[in-house]
């Protein structure tokens, strides 16, 4: 028996998909708040919305639902 560290959902790539949506919710949410040019504000949502897609978040509407409610 080898000892093989387990793969965490977190550490593979995201389908094509799950990234478009992110990108999406993404641009939504910053575009709402206002933030498209702050660098480090973008930077944090997509975090947030990467983390929540990480814990099986899969819908857009929840998606920005979540992570909007992080910005206000």
């Amino acid at each position: 028996m080898t000892d093989t560290p387990q793969k965490n959902r977190r550490d593979e790539p995201l389908p094509s998909e799950d990234l478009a949506v992110c990108n999406d919710v993404l641009k939504a949410i910053s575009r709402k708040c206002g933030i498209e040019k702050d660098r480090e504000a973008v930077m944090r949502l997509a975090r947030i919305i990467m983390g929540l897609q990480a814990q099986g978040v899969r819908e857009p509407e929840q998606l920005a639902m979540l992570a909007g409610a992080t910005r206000e």
